[in-house]
């Protein structure tokens, strides 16, 4: 059983206004409850988000975002988010450096072709090393 539900792209709303560049819908579907939830994902400037999610069903709600469910089921929800900030911050960055010493995702990166095999200086190394 997956942690997350899964969930899709819908559409980029470039709307910008201040620091605000642009926002993102996705959505998906509880296979618990049978309902959707729109994910709503602003994008500011500097790579700062800020995520909101309800239920598609509330949306003409006054308090759309502060309504309780009641559907039990907040961390698969929860999770789902997590996911889709997770795929909207690694295509926002045209060069990444994760740190993992786990195997199985360095054989998944080398599998998709996503990982150099050259070494790098890293930015966080030391604190990373003198943290753990």
């Amino acid at each position: 059983m997956a942690f997350f539900y899964p969930h899709r792209f819908v559409q980029n709303f470039n709307e910008e206004a201040g620091h605000l560049r642009s926002k993102k819908l996705y959505t998906f579907k509880s296979t618990k409850s049978n309902q959707w939830y729109w994910v709503w994902v602003e994008c500011y400037d500097h790579h700062v988000y800020a995520l909101k999610f309800r239920l598609k069903s509330m949306r003409n709600c006054e308090n759309k975002y502060s309504i309780l469910t009641n559907t039990y089921e907040p961390r698969r929800i929860v999770m789902t988010c997590i996911n889709v900030m997770l795929e909207i911050y690694l295509k926002d960055y045209d060069k990444l450096i994760l740190h993992s010493k786990n195997k199985n995702l360095l054989k998944k990166l080398q599998d998709k072709k996503c990982f150099l095999e050259e070494a790098k200086v890293s930015m966080i190394d030391s604190y990373v090393n003198k943290s753990y």
